[in-house]
């Protein structure tokens, strides 16, 4: 064998470095716009994830209404509080009866939210760059399913209660709607 055919037969066995260069150059082009667009996908799906939960939440008030549940002694009533202000997170709630000491020794439930009425997992966090973006009917809104029956009702009073979740990053936003009544939920993304 000759030292052309030596050279020769060296060079069609694998690659060059150039050549291996460009392979991997065209590799990390590809997986920078993979992982971008992976992580707008996570950032839609957290704004999603926590209109779910939010209409998750009101249904599981709902239900604990329904059934007269035990998860706080004395409760009248249970709900969600929303406030616009506090945009990182909602309140789960058993209204209590309140009984006033001023000698009348009246004794109400104001379907409200008060200090001290959260259930013990009643503050519910949003995924991190989520926030309450907008509120409906008010800035802050009080739903309460009565005990027993489940009725619903809004304060301020409403026929429906409407949550928007945003993401930080992105113009990306989801609502949840509430219907007083009924306590039926959907949620959409807004437009």
């Amino acid at each position: 064998m000759t030292s052309r055919e030596c050279i020769v037969r060296r060079h069609r066995f694998g690659f060059s470095l150039v050549e291996l260069l460009v392979a991997m150059g065209i590799f990390a082009v590809l997986a920078g716009v993979v992982l971008v667009n992976f992580r707008r996908s996570q950032y839609r799906d957290a704004a999603r994830f926590a209109a779910l939960q939010f209409a998750a939440d009101v249904e599981r008030m709902q239900a604990a209404a329904l059934a007269g549940s035990a998860e706080r002694s004395g409760a009248v009533a249970y709900g969600v509080h929303v406030q616009e202000g506090v945009a990182d997170r909602y309140v789960l709630f058993a209204d209590l009866i309140q009984c006033v000491s001023s000698g009348s020794g009246e004794c109400t439930a104001n379907r409200m939210y008060d200090a001290g009425e959260e259930l013990a997992d009643g503050i519910r966090r949003l995924p991190d760059q989520v926030r309450i973006q907008r509120v409906l009917p008010a800035a802050q809104v009080d739903m309460a399913f009565a005990v027993p029956g489940g009725f619903g009702v809004i304060v301020p009073e409403a026929s429906e209660l409407r949550v928007e979740f945003a993401h930080r990053a992105l113009a990306e936003r989801w609502a949840a709607v509430v219907n007083a009544i009924s306590g039926r939920s959907v949620t959409f993304r807004v437009p």
